[in-house]
């Protein structure tokens, strides 16, 4: 009886994460081969390929902008402050590492209070600009985490021939790169397959030629096929990565807790870097203050926040309970990427595929899924269609933070409780469960804060009286930055610092920083 309790709960589970893997993974792919193979229309789709040079031209160029900017920024900010012994680093970090879990809608609030959009260039240099001020800060962490984690054994030894310097370029940066590589592949993927910048700067690109299509026809056919040329290339691109570097050790053990080389700048050069902080510091603050302008009194701020929090609520809400949601499922289909044959062989293809999905393309997808009579009616008319969207969009992403946790679980231990009779269940609950725990948090509370930046998905399977934060942000932003706006800003800010606070708590409990 036992035995047959635990094959149905066994079951049910995996029923679970099937349907859970079937809307992040299946539901676009399968939407895009409905599209190739058939339609719903008598018509044939619009696929636009007049507009696919102008469309590859000027992704490319807010791809390449976004990259390079937020990359050699965050990778010089890295240096100074994960390899040199200035006295300004931690401040430095703190801040940069604040600034990376504010949602992009809020950064470019704050630029936009200062410089509106209409006064901007529509063309695609600018575009890429914003896109690298809003994702300089990523790239810092990203890079300063690979910068701070090589191993020490190997610079020790490589010092005894060479200078500090000889070490950095010989040792450090080579055992570095494949992360900064792979930062800036995400930089890429993130700036191309987003529409929110480029709409509101009216920049076609391959994204945005898919949120407008689908806006003005109300057609699925056509928008799909014409954002598959981007997700054919990204998806190609996160492939090679994860093939050439599938076997990267980058780190040093978590408790070989030992400083790291790195330079020791004089006083003078501690003090040039430091007048060189203050003033971008004093440069940049002009943009928060533009911002804080915006809302005139502290009784102003109080009266918007009460006109916004219904949407900052539901935020909240359904992308905790999303995020929370991930970070559970993510650890069983983790264990399935890293321990199966099967996992190994089409984990990494799935995942490249899903998180190369532009964002418009996503929400067409999940509306041609669910808007049918039935079932699926009635969760495309009500809030769980939001959870499904946050699914279909970061639920890869949750996947692939929480391999490298299940990889570093002993193989012996999942061995030993499968021989003692223990199921999948119990398995997750017993053994993956507990040694994942703490990258578990951590995941989700970086997926919620993905989540709670969502725009375009979201905006296009918003059914009514369900707006969130994000959303109502974007729709406010295109009649510009007023006192409800700028107040939606500020709470988003304290929302993503108190998330960031967190993080920053359990990622020290877990040994990570």
């Amino acid at each position: 009886m036992d035995h047959l309790r635990q094959r149905i709960l066994d079951g049910f589970v995996a029923l679970v994460h099937f349907a859970a893997a079937l809307v992040a993974f299946g539901l676009p792919l399968l939407a895009i081969g409905r599209s190739i193979f058939g339609s719903d229309h008598g018509d044939p789709p619009d696929v636009g390929l007049a507009r696919w040079p102008s469309l590859l031209r000027n992704t490319l160029i807010v791809s390449l902008v976004a990259v390079g900017l937020s990359t050699i920024g965050g990778a010089l900010a890295a240096i100074l402050t994960a390899r040199t012994s200035w006295v300004c680093r931690k401040p430095l970090f703190g801040v940069l590492s604040l600034v990376a879990c504010f949602p992009p809608f809020v950064v470019a609030t704050t630029i936009f209070a200062e410089t509106p959009p209409y006064a901007m260039p529509s063309s695609p240099w600018m575009c890429g600009l914003l896109m690298a001020v809003a994702w300089l800060s990523p790239a810092f962490l990203l890079i300063h985490a690979a910068l701070s984690r090589v191993d020490a054994e190997l610079e020790d030894a490589a010092l005894l021939d060479c200078t500090r310097g000889g070490v950095f370029r010989h040792v450090t940066l080579p055992l570095a790169w494949p992360a900064i590589v792979s930062t800036a592949l995400l930089i890429a993927v993130l700036s191309a397959t987003d529409c929110a910048i480029p709409d509101l700067l009216q920049v076609r690109t391959f994204a945005e030629e898919t949120y407008t299509q689908f806006q003005l026809r109300r057609a699925p056919a056509g928008p799909l096929l014409t954002g598959l040329p981007l997700l054919l290339v990204l998806s190609s691109l996160l492939l090679l990565a994860q093939r050439r570097w599938q076997d990267w050790q980058p780190v040093a053990s978590y408790e070989a807790g030992r400083a790291r080389h790195g330079f020791q700048p004089g006083a003078a050069a501690q003090a040039a870097m430091a007048i060189g902080l203050v003033a971008v510091a004093v440069l940049a603050a002009r943009f928060p203050f533009a911002l804080l302008r915006r809302i005139e009194s502290p009784a102003g701020f109080f009266d918007s926040l009460a006109g916004v929090w219904p949407e900052l609520r539901r935020s909240l809400v359904y992308c905790g309970f999303a995020a929370t949601l991930m970070a559970v499922l993510g650890i069983g289909l983790a264990q399935i990427a890293v321990r199966t044959r099967f996992g190994r062989l089409l984990g990494g293809p799935l995942v490249a595929l899903a998180i190369a999905t532009p964002a418009p393309a996503a929400g067409v997808a999940l509306i041609a899924a669910f808007n049918r009579p039935g079932p699926l009616g009635a969760i495309y008319d009500s809030p769980a269609i939001l959870i499904v969207a946050y699914l279909a969009r970061f639920f890869p992403i949750a996947v692939l933070l929480l391999m490298p946790a299940a990889a570093r679980v002993p193989r012996e231990l999942d061995d030993a409780a499968r021989i003692d009779g223990g199921g999948w269940t119990q398995r997750l609950l017993h053994v993956y469960g507990p040694m994942v725990r703490e990258h578990a948090v951590a995941c989700g509370l970086i997926v919620f804060l993905l989540c709670f930046a969502e725009i375009i998905c979201t905006h296009l399977v918003s059914p009514p009286g369900t707006l969130v934060a994000s959303v109502r942000a974007f729709s406010l932003l295109h009649f510009g930055v007023y006192r409800d706006w700028a107040t939606l800003a500020f709470a988003g800010a304290a929302i993503a610092a108190l998330m960031w606070l967190t993080l920053r708590w359990r990622l020290r409990a877990a040994r990570q920083i």
